[in-house]
């Protein structure tokens, strides 16, 4: 009797724990973003994230009425399985990308921005439907050829020297650059609007994807994931390293000043000869689609974003190496980076090796229609494509 006794009052403080966690008031406005700090790196890396932990300092010291709850985003899954249970469940503000940013506005659980964000200070990939849905949060990404001495500023050289180079991350960036090349760019405009003219059975999408495995097969480019690069690079076991915007800070505050002075950076050279740089799209800043029920909130939400979009342009510092890169990265012939835009299971396909180019991009086109467009069989745009030959 005792120990049931015992029992009992254990499940009532249970409850009135949770009964108490139920009454508590949700906080004023609820943020969820993904900046991401180190503690062993210095402000070269983390210049974005420290600026964005201040500039929300200060608005919560100007706005002391206001309770601010900010949550860190553990992975790129967090929004999407909050989403799955509905915009209760979402933050009030949160970083999103264009990609997961789509979804999202499809099932209604963001704001349409459009009265609050000019056209002159729209970004194209947060445009929907001719609509504006999210604030800018990071700068546009990059990739960029990172060495120390020369190199080859053509493929023909590259492959002339057998000249290997780290890849650290996802090989099929070789896309980006490729497409760039063979004039196949114009392709992301159906892309981005997510209707059935993108189509990766045709001519430029075919030659960009032959070039994008050509390089893939070639044995010169080790992939590997960015930290095995950065380290690689480090030590020295390759003299060139290929890295996208957040690892290449990274392998910069993990230099020494001696041996920054001696960073280059250069464009991955394509089989057709054009030079272009892959510039990624930022991350944005979303409101839930539940403030539309009120005015006085919306409003606050609309002025902290406008607040913390200065994180963006965070100073991460002014030595040589840093001064070199912002130099390279303004003259740079951009082109738009592929992966930004699509699901990773969209460009999977480009990985498999056994695959000759044009099961490739029928693999390709299936995942996209799949994703988008709720299409559960294209392969008959293969013996389309065929047909049209």
């Amino acid at each position: 009797m005792v120990k049931l006794k015992w029992i009992a009052l254990g499940l009532l403080g249970l409850l009135a724990l949770c009964l108490g966690g139920c009454a508590k008031q949700r906080a004023d406005i609820t943020v969820m973003d993904n900046f991401i700090q180190d503690d062993t790196l210095g402000e070269c890396f983390n210049a974005p994230a420290l600026r964005f932990d201040a500039l929300l300092e200060a608005w919560k010291d100007g706005h002391p009425d206001i309770e601010l709850d900010e949550k860190k985003r553990a992975g790129s899954g967090d929004i999407s399985a909050l989403a799955v249970l509905g915009a209760d469940h979402l933050p009030d503000v949160f970083m999103a990308s264009p990609t997961l940013g789509r979804l999202l506005v499809e099932k209604g659980l963001v704001l349409d921005l459009s009265d609050y964000i000019p056209v002159q200070e729209r970004v194209e990939p947060f445009v929907y439907g001719g609509a504006a849905y999210a604030f800018p949060a990071t700068a546009p990404s990059f990739s960029v050829v990172i060495h120390e001495g020369d190199f080859p500023d053509t493929w023909t050289a590259l492959y002339a020297r057998r000249y290997k180079v780290a890849w650290g991350g996802n090989i099929t960036d070789l896309l980006s650059p490729a497409m760039a090349a063979n004039g196949a760019q114009a392709w992301f405009d159906h892309m981005i609007a997510a209707d059935k003219e993108c189509t990766f059975l045709n001519d430029d999408i075919m030659e960009a994807i032959v070039d994008a495995t050509e390089m893939r097969d070639s044995g010169l480019l080790v992939e590997m994931t960015a930290d095995e690069a950065i380290l690689a690079f480090i030590n020295r076991k390759y003299c060139a390293v290929v890295l996208n915007e957040e690892s290449v800070y990274r392998l910069i505050d993990q230099l020494d000043s001696e041996r920054r002075k001696l960073l280059r950076f250069s464009v991955f050279p394509s089989i057709a000869g054009e030079k272009n740089t892959p510039i990624g799209v930022p991350y944005g800043f979303f409101i839930n689609a539940r403030l539309a029920e009120d005015a006085g909130k919306l409003a606050l939400c609309v002025e902290l974003c406008r607040h913390l979009m200065q994180a963006a342009g965070a100073d991460r510092g002014d030595d040589e190496a840093l001064e070199r890169l912002d130099n390279f990265i303004r003259q740079a012939k951009p082109c738009r980076n592929c992966a930004y835009y699509l699901s990773s299971e969209v460009w999977s396909p480009l990985k498999n090796t056994q695959l000759p180019p044009i099961e490739t991009a029928v693999k390709m086109q299936n995942c996209y229609d799949q994703y988008y467009l709720g299409v559960e069989d294209f392969s008959e745009q293969m013996d389309l494509y065929y047909e049209e030959k």
